[in-house]
């Protein structure tokens, strides 16, 4: 019981007598700067998680309104330009035409903005009914800002060995 006393006045003490050494502020979500970033920061998540989404349910609408105009996809040794293009290649490839479930861990997105044009990478993992990943590539895309929204301009698909 004493102890519980004394530990208690040393506590009520140092309270009283001052307070931890100061903590840095932290930053206000109404400061422009502050909300433009994460605003930034939600789109391009945004783009990665409607592209698997995408893919993986076989909506093309969806996938083609990641791209801006006069967008290009280059993948597999071919350029596909324009969205008519775009649409083709999609549906016909490996995620629209199986019965994959797409993802990419959080820790292999990137993206940097400079104004009003970007750049995004992210990696995609394909998982078959098996459960064995069935197709892993890169994306590497230019971004635009286009009426308030980032969408992919020049995109890079570069696939991996699956082992």
């Amino acid at each position: 019981m004493k102890f519980s006393s004394l530990a208690c006045a040393l506590l009520l003490g140092t309270a009283l007598a001052g307070s931890a050494p100061a903590q840095p502020a932290p930053q206000k979500s109404d400061c422009p700067a502050n909300a433009a970033a994460a605003e930034n920061y939600m789109q391009m998540h945004q783009i990665e998680a409607d592209f698997h989404r995408a893919a993986t349910d076989h909506d093309i609408d969806r996938m083609m309104s990641l791209f801006a105009n006069g967008a290009t996809v280059d993948a597999f040794g071919k350029t596909y330009t324009g969205a008519d293009q775009i649409r083709r290649f999609w549906l016909s490839s490996g995620p629209f035409t199986h019965h994959w479930v797409g993802y990419t861990p959080a820790f292999r997105i990137a993206y940097t903005l400079d104004g009003d044009t970007g750049h995004l990478h992210f990696e995609c993992f394909y998982v078959n009914q098996d459960n064995q990943v069935a197709l892993h590539a890169d994306i590497n895309a230019a971004l635009v800002l286009q009426n308030g929204k980032w969408l992919m301009h020049d995109v890079t698909v570069t696939p991996h060995p699956v082992a």
